[in-house]
Order: C-alpha cells, then structure tokens, then sequence
C-alpha cells in the first residue's frame, strides 16, 4: 500500500521524459547530420553546409538531448530515493514502537530501593620520597 502515489507516477514520468528526450535528442542529430549534407536552393542559390556547421547542427540536439535525460531521470530517481527512505522509515518507526522493551523492568518488592547515599572516604594521600 503506498501513501503517495501521484509522486510515485511523477517519478516514473520524469525517468521516461528522460528517456524519450535522449531518443529524440539521437534522431534528431542523426536527421541533422545526414539531412544536412543535401543541396538546398534557396532563392535560387544552391547551398550546401559545410562540414563543420553539419557537425554542430549534429551535436547541438545530441547535447540537448543528453542533458535532458540527465536532469529527468536524475529528478525521477531522486524522487523514488526520497519515496524508499520515507517508507523505510515509517516502517522502522512501527517496529520500533512494536517492540517490547526487555531490559527496563518495573521496581518489585524483591528490588532494593536505595534510600540514602553510603559516604564514600577519600583515598588516604600517599607519601613521596624524593
């Protein structure tokens, strides 16, 4: 039985918001680099990118894409972590209060009650012989 169960569903969907924006943040590097290699006519210019815009139209999804599933999944493992630690707790918490504690014992008649304070003398002082 869980006492939280939307925050369980948010973890769960930030892990696959996480995951879909790494798949997404692949294909849409892989679409760039290859997309990217075609001649565009653009108002009747022929263009073409160069090796090195392809590459940073390839890389710049990809890193998106990575820092997004980092952030998303973190954040839905971070939720599921704090979700485990509170019914770890609560748990721990019930066994504590179910267990019966043993060794303190209630005062009987056969335990004697201290009712004044034996004196103590102090050491006698030894002599030193220098």
């Amino acid at each position: 039985m869980s006492n939280h169960p939307f925050l369980k569903f948010m973890a769960v969907l930030f892990k696959v918001i996480g995951i879909v924006l790494l798949v997404l943040g692949i294909v849409s590097a892989l679409g760039f680099y290859t997309g990217s290699n075609n001649t565009f006519d653009i108002f009747g210019f022929r263009f073409t990118f160069p090796s090195a815009v392809r590459w940073g139209l390839a890389l710049t999804p990809l890193v998106a894409g990575v820092l997004g599933f980092l952030w998303y999944y973190t954040l839905g493992s971070v939720i599921s972590v704090l979700l485990e630690t509170n019914r770890t707790s609560q748990a721990t918490a019930k066994s504590i209060k179910d267990i019966e504690l043993t060794w303190v014992t209630p005062r009987t008649s056969a335990t004697p009650a201290l009712t004044e304070a034996t004196p103590v003398a102090p050491p006698a002082p030894t002599e030193t012989v220098v």
